[in-house]
């Protein structure tokens, strides 16, 4: 019977423990049932937000569709217009520019003939207008000498215009050979857009990332232990933070309290408070320094012997010193590098600190990554540390900090994300970035040669216009310099002969022809 009850007991502690486990399953389960919710909860939330999305995309696409299918219909309605329009423009040209050089003509023949009658009638008053031959030749001179002036402005002016006429034409060749290169550079452009890679890429892409899926739920179990490894590294480093600085805070307490009652000078205070740097170089501050951080800088060994004394009575706590009339700094030559940095040349303190400051980091350099500060160590026997806490020490001994941990989980990540997949994503998705963006660059480069094009057919009508202008310009001015040359033929001709009050015959035949050929001019 004895027997019985003990072997019920055993078997109740079993069931009991038994019990326990599974609820302990259970309540593990529950949790991780509990996490699928809240995920599966945002997936069907963030499912519902992408088919509103997509509704909305595809509604927006169907209308810039139907905008696109309008546009294209007008564009062709547009060109179809233009190409007419240029068609009659270029079938009316000629006919225009034979009819405006006709105009041309017949004013000049015009302004010619009219001169030619101006210059007669004068001439057939001379005899009434002077009274000798000498006063006559005298005023013909001086008009001679007037039109021979005009004759000079008007030549110049001839020059100027040509040289212009010339530069223009010299700019429209410039213009048609740019135009050309950048036609050609747009059909390449074209072409390398049409023969792009980017929509296998794509693909190809969106096929990975769906073998991917996958593995989210490896990261995510990475993710839990990375966490629980976090609050350990959390839990280590206040075990850390609470062992380290316990004496150390009592003495600097006990310290300001002995200077304040008994006045003593000439204590400037712990290394920290003294110190001031960039938030980046903290971690190597201190771990260079240590529980040098605390060691208290007086200005005097006396000082501190005094300090000292009050301590040892009180029983105040430990605390370093360093006077300044003891500490010398250390003669350091520092590597020559861009990957070292001295650190004391981070830091910012009263000049009148150096000896204690040199002290503590004058022999320590930042160095860029771990391979660095263990080549510097060992070649300049410096110790040397690294921005995230890495230290070397001149003797080649490596020091980490508690992160380690945290870079340990870092690497398995790491190393789950180098898988084979995963680096055939990476490429894929880099490939097709850079095709993306030169894609985007592609099509902004062909825009602008579209642009430079129509600027410069732009650009090409003002010039175009601007060298008609001239030529207009041109060919009026030598009209006028024909005329102005066959005026002053005349009047050297008048010049020396009798002054008489008639016209010799060939004059008179002249003056008779010339009126009935500028009426019949003005009718054309």
């Amino acid at each position: 019977m004895h027997n019985a009850v003990l072997d019920s007991h055993e078997r109740f502690k079993d069931l009991d423990t038994m019990s326990k486990d599974v609820m302990k399953e259970l309540q593990s389960l529950n949790k991780e049932k509990e996490a699928l919710e809240i995920q599966q909860a945002e997936a069907i939330k963030k499912q519902a937000a992408f088919e509103v999305d997509i509704k909305d995309l595809e509604e927006r696409m169907s209308g810039n569709m139907q905008a696109k299918d309008d546009s294209v219909k007008q564009l062709h309605m547009l060109q179809k217009e233009i190409q007419e329009s240029t068609e009659e423009l270029n079938r009316i040209k000629p006919l225009y520019d034979n009819q405006l050089k006709k105009e041309e003509n017949i004013t000049k023949g015009i302004m010619e003939r009219e001169k030619q009658l101006s210059i007669l009638y004068q001439k057939q008053g001379r005899a009434t207008q002077f009274s000798s031959k000498a006063a006559r030749d005298k005023w013909l001179q001086k008009e001679i000498d007037d039109l021979q002036q005009v004759l000079h402005s008007n030549s110049m002016q001839e020059q100027k215009l040509q040289e212009e006429i010339v530069g223009l034409n010299e700019e429209l060749e410039g213009l048609d050979g740019s135009i050309e290169r950048r036609k050609t550079e747009i059909k390449e452009l074209e072409s390398s857009i049409s023969q792009s890679r980017f929509n296998y890429q794509k693909t190809e892409r969106d096929k990975l990332q769906d073998e991917r899926k996958s593995l989210w739920e490896k990261e995510s179990k990475l993710s839990t232990e990375i966490d629980k490894l976090k609050a350990e590294v959390e839990k280590a480093e206040k075990s850390l933070d609470h062992a380290t600085p316990g004496d150390v805070r009592r003495g600097l307490n006990s310290i300001r309290r002995i200077c304040r009652e008994y006045s003593i000078g000439g204590v400037f205070g712990p290394i920290i408070e003294l110190l001031n740097c960039d938030e980046k170089f903290f971690t190597a501050v201190e771990v260079t320094a240590g529980n040098s951080l605390f060691h208290v800088v007086v200005e005097k060994d006396e000082i501190s012997t005094q300090i000292i004394q009050h301590l040892n009575s009180l029983k105040g706590g430990r605390v370093t010193f360093i006077p300044l009339n003891r500490v010398k700094s250390p003669h350091v030559t520092y590597p020559q590098s861009s990957d070292v940095i001295p650190l004391l040349k981070k830091l910012n303190f009263s000049p009148k600190f150096t000896p204690a400051f040199a002290q503590v980091f004058g022999r320590t350099v930042i160095c860029r990554d771990i391979d660095v500060a263990t080549r510097v160590a060992r070649t300049d026997g410096l110790d040397c540390i690294t921005l995230e806490g890495d230290q070397v020490s001149k003797k080649g001994d490596l020091l980490r900090l508690v992160r380690e941990v945290d870079v340990e989980c870092g690497s398995n990540i790491a190393k789950c994300k180098g898988s084979q997949l995963e680096q055939r994503i990476t490429a894929f998705v880099t490939e097709q970035q850079q095709l993306d963006a030169k894609r985007v660059l592609d099509k902004s480069v062909l825009e602008q040669h579209k642009q430079d094009i129509a600027n410069a057919n732009k650009q090409k009508q003002y010039i175009s216009k601007a060298l008609e202008n001239k030529k207009k310009s041109l060919a009026d001015v030598q009209m006028q310099i024909d005329q102005l040359r066959a005026s002053m033929a005349m009047k050297r001709a008048e010049m020396g002969t009798e002054l008489i009050d008639h016209l010799t015959p060939e004059e008179k035949d002249l003056l008779s022809r010339l009126n009935p050929e500028i009426t019949d001019l003005k009718q054309e």
